[in-house]
């Protein structure tokens, strides 16, 4: 399925019927995605009903200075007559790893690696902060201009790698 965008429009390509699994290697089956099956279901409903807001994420389990993480990487879009798109990435540390009373984790806060963390994804037009909620997770969004924008930082996100790019930033050491 086609993602292509435009400077007013996403479109999802055409529509057509994706098989419920497909082969991948010779044992191993993979579920195709079910938001896109249902998406192209509702073709023809276009002209009474509209689409008021949709989020495309991926998520990735990274090991930071030896701490496991969740990283949730987001495109969502909504609106009814002008569009907001933003993206977001939040980062939550697993609940089984070792944290201080404030939900910290000592190691990462001696390394500095939170504010290293938040400096790198400034540079990259994030703004955000550590929030508390049982451990300390970082919510960070950035807003799209255009759904050129978007296509844009969904390559992006695509190729960050969580891994290299937050626990080895130079700050860091």
């Amino acid at each position: 399925m086609d993602l292509q965008a435009t400077e007013s429009s996403v479109s999802f390509g055409e529509s057509a019927r994706r098989t419920r699994t497909r082969r991948k290697g010779s044992a191993q089956r993979v579920r195709g995605d079910p938001f896109f099956e249902l998406w192209s279901s509702f073709a023809e409903l276009q002209e009474k009903w509209r689409t008021s807001s949709f989020s495309l994420q991926k998520i990735e389990n990274p090991t930071i200075l030896g701490t496991r993480w969740r990283a949730y990487l987001r495109i969502h879009v909504h609106g009814e007559r002008k569009l907001w798109l933003g993206s977001f990435i939040h980062l939550w540390p697993s609940l089984r790893s070792v944290r201080n009373r404030g939900g910290w984790h000592p190691r990462l806060v001696e390394r500095g690696w939170y504010e290293a963390c938040s400096g790198h994804l400034a540079q990259l037009g994030y703004i955000g902060e550590w929030g508390l909620w049982d451990v300390r997770h970082g919510e960070f969004r950035k807003r799209l201009k255009d759904p050129k924008a978007g296509m844009a930082e969904v390559t992006r996100l695509g190729r960050l790698d969580i891994d290299m790019s937050l626990s080895h930033h130079p700050s860091i050491g």
